[in-house]
């Protein structure tokens, strides 16, 4: 398996307010990251926090910004349910803005196995791809590295809140910080960029599942809920997300990364839909009117 690991999804303020006592945990300081973490992990938490570290950099240097000081929490799952919301499944990444902090796991679990495809329903070219993307030692496949990733895509939820741009909608916020993650890879760690697409793209292409919520609206509208209690269903949107964020990167480069930032910068009352959409369209990228026009 590749150095490195992995993204979705996925990005969850937590319900309940935590101490920053985090004394029962080791920690490393990784520049502005204060990495902390549980003793007994499957993968090296360090290179979390060096990722981290390096990704708060990029963003700063990208949108002319400070750098965030950021507590990275790498939990096993004893550890899950002390130091965050024991309503989020074990595995989904998502940040807390009441101590500036990302949570991740440390280890492999159900529910990123969940969003791996049957390796024996995978046909070439399927199978080789995902094999060399994910696969790992024994033979078989891990997300991990879809999944470690994310916490570049959770870091940068933390320079939204804190750089007050939350304003307009959820959904949008979610592309920006897959925007932000392809940004970075593409700029910085080109070949890791595969453990972002491959497993977005696979699974956008195969939509089977049965889902009950999928539209922009339903998922502005009942986030949460979807978060708690239908994480797959919360991935199959993040998919898209990752989709987007991609399609906008290859058209436009970083240069529509920072389009967007200084627009939520600019438009710090919520806009109706029309007007989200034509100023997206006409201040950001054109593909944002086609994004929610045919969503």
């Amino acid at each position: 398996m590749k150095t490195l690991h992995s993204i979705l999804l996925l990005v969850i303020c937590s319900l309940q307010s935590f101490s920053q006592d985090f004394s029962d945990l080791r920690y490393y300081e990784a520049g502005n990251i204060n990495l902390f973490y549980s003793h007994e992990t499957e993968d090296n938490p360090l290179f979390l926090g060096v990722l981290t570290n390096d990704a708060n950099r990029f963003y700063s240097k990208t949108l002319g910004e400070k750098e965030l000081e950021v507590n990275l929490l790498v939990l096993n799952k004893d550890d899950w349910g002390i130091y965050t919301n024991k309503q989020l499944i074990y595995g989904m990444p998502h940040w807390r803005r009441t101590d500036n902090a990302i949570i991740v796991a440390s280890d492999d679990n159900f529910f990123w196995a969940a969003h791996l495809p049957n390796p024996n329903a995978l046909q070439s070219p399927d199978r080789e791809l995902f094999q060399e993307t994910y696969g790992i030692e024994n033979g078989g496949m891990s997300a991990r590295f879809f999944f470690d990733l994310g916490t570049i895509h959770e870091l940068f939820h933390l320079w939204l809140f804190n750089g007050q741009r939350e304003s307009q909608r959820i959904w949008l916020e979610e592309i920006f910080c897959n925007l932000a993650a392809f940004a970075y890879t593409q700029t910085e760690r080109p070949e890791w960029v595969s453990g972002l697409k491959v497993l977005a793209d696979y699974q956008v292409a195969n939509d089977k599942a049965p889902h009950q919520y999928r539209s922009l609206e339903t998922f502005e509208e009942n986030r949460m809920k979807i978060v708690i209690e239908a994480p797959q269903n919360y991935g199959w949107y993040q998919f898209r997300f990752i989709q987007a964020a991609s399609q906008l990167y290859d058209e436009a480069g970083v240069e529509v990364m920072k389009k967007l930032w200084d627009f939520l910068g600019e438009y710090q009352d919520k806009l109706s839909e029309d007007e989200l959409k034509n100023k997206l369209a006409s201040e950001v990228h054109p593909y944002f009117k086609v994004l929610m026009e045919e969503w």
